[in-house]
């Protein structure tokens, strides 16, 4: 899952939206402050989204729906990067059914993305850190900073298009030291939006 799937139903309590976020913060922006959930011993609402994130996860990568779309879209991936190790086909596949999946949200409710980030412009960034530090392997040095960024620049709306959402898969590349994806993927994103689409209330349901 990702940000909206997993916050989208708790947009009444801010701090515990960002707590569904925060572990995708982390993996954006301090890959070397890793959360540990065992860590986590208060019951306030950051750490109960937290908790829910993991509870999410868990839950969403287990289902046979997820597993067929990743094997479905990695298949695409690799048919425009045979020459490429499986396993970044893998990564591109599996990301894409989790911001495609976003992407359909915002489709089924256009105020969906206004109303996340109005929420979530209710939490303090440094309120965030402080909160969030016992429960990780060591300090993050730039959580504080993506946050802020996080919310100016609103990267998830670019998901609504094919050539955006390839411009963020793009990105996480970047940032993981991938290779990027060759613009003869463009073509195929297309085709994956409407399977993930198509199966998003089976995604969806638990």
């Amino acid at each position: 899952m990702n940000y909206l799937a997993h916050g989208h139903r708790h947009l009444d309590d801010p701090w515990f939206v960002a707590g569904t976020a925060l572990p995708d913060w982390l993996a954006a922006s301090d890959r070397r402050s890793r959360l540990r959930p065992e860590r986590i011993r208060d019951d306030g609402p950051l750490a109960r989204g937290v908790q829910q994130h993991v509870e999410d996860d868990a839950w969403f990568h287990a289902t046979e729906a997820f597993q067929r779309s990743e094997v479905e879209l990695t298949a695409l991936v690799k048919s425009v990067h045979a020459d490429e190790p499986r396993q970044r086909s893998w990564f591109f596949g599996h990301i894409l059914v989790e911001l495609l999946l976003d992407a359909w949200l915002m489709e089924q409710d256009s105020t969906l993305l206004d109303r996340y980030f109005d929420a979530l412009d209710e939490v303090a960034a440094d309120r965030v850190v402080s909160q969030a530090e016992p429960w990780l392997t060591q300090p993050p040095s730039r959580l504080h900073a993506f946050i802020d960024l996080f919310r100016t620049h609103r990267f998830l709306d670019g998901y609504r298009t094919d050539e955006g959402l390839l411009a963020r898969l793009n990105g996480v590349a970047g940032r993981v030291g991938l290779p990027t994806l060759v613009p003869a993927t463009l073509p195929l994103l297309s085709e994956a939006r409407r399977l993930v689409y198509d199966r998003a209330p089976e995604l969806l349901t638990r």
